[in-house]
């Protein structure tokens, strides 16, 4: 289970992570890779904040999530902004059967890290360049263990609502589960102004840059450019081979 469908119950939660993940991930990054004419998909979109991003700047999005919540919120969204050029479905990313090839297929806020097993991850892949033209780009972000993955400004953060200007924090605690080389987390965020404590668990797979190499050239994809965002989020453009 991903970490937004995990904590999709909880309104507030939502928000202020929505909130983390715009801060955390630099969006202007995927502009550089993208041109007015790309027709675009992202997968696993969640609440839209990047296909909305993108929006403006290209053809057409289409976000599909597996949650019809986030789907509900994306839309939301889109239609707050005035957008003409944006759909978002519900579907699941590893079977859905698109209508056309894509420019670019975008996964944003480390969307592959709610991707567990190879199995997923190999089917993931494969159904990405089914996706994709032949010239097709992979635009992905991802929190890297051999990033600052640990570093307390990761674990413990104290953020601001730009909305109302109340401050909560967020804290990460992770656990390593052998059986399943998967790690799991619970996110904690102290809502100051609410005097309010949300908590939520989820399970993520996390890699080393060098296993993202390796699962890329296993796939066929090679690395175009890669990045850091914000400290420690890591930017791959990816073509494929």
């Amino acid at each position: 289970m991903g970490v937004l469908q995990a904590m999709y119950r909880d309104s507030k939660l939502l928000h202020y992570f929505d909130i983390v993940r715009q801060q955390s991930t630099d969006f202007d990054l995927f502009r550089q890779d993208i041109s007015k004419s790309f027709d675009i998909l992202d997968l696993g979109c969640g609440q839209g904040s990047l296909a909305v991003f993108l929006a403006p700047l290209v053809k057409s999005v289409d976000g599909v999530d597996l949650s019809p919540e986030m789907i509900s919120l994306a839309n939301q969204k889109k239609s707050k902004m005035e957008l003409a050029n944006v759909d978002f479905v519900v579907g699941d990313m590893y079977h859905i059967n698109p209508k056309k090839r894509y420019d670019c297929v975008v996964m944003g806020n480390s969307v592959l890290s709610d991707v567990n097993g190879i199995e997923n991850q190999v089917a993931l892949f494969e159904k990405i360049r089914s996706c994709l033209n032949k010239s097709g780009k992979l635009l992905f972000t991802i929190v890297l263990l051999d990033n600052s993955m640990f570093e307390k400004e990761y674990l413990k953060r104290e953020i601001t609502d730009p909305e109302t200007n109340n401050k909560f924090s967020i804290r990460y605690e992770n656990q390593l589960d052998l059986a399943t080389s998967c790690w799991k987390t619970e996110i904690i965020i102290n809502d100051f102004f609410n005097n309010h404590e949300h908590r939520v668990q989820y399970q993520a797979s996390l890699y080393t840059r060098n296993e993202i190499l390796l699962l890329l050239k296993f796939m066929g994809f090679k690395i175009v450019r890669e990045t850091g965002s914000s400290g420690w989020m890591k930017y791959f453009s990816c073509e494929m081979i």
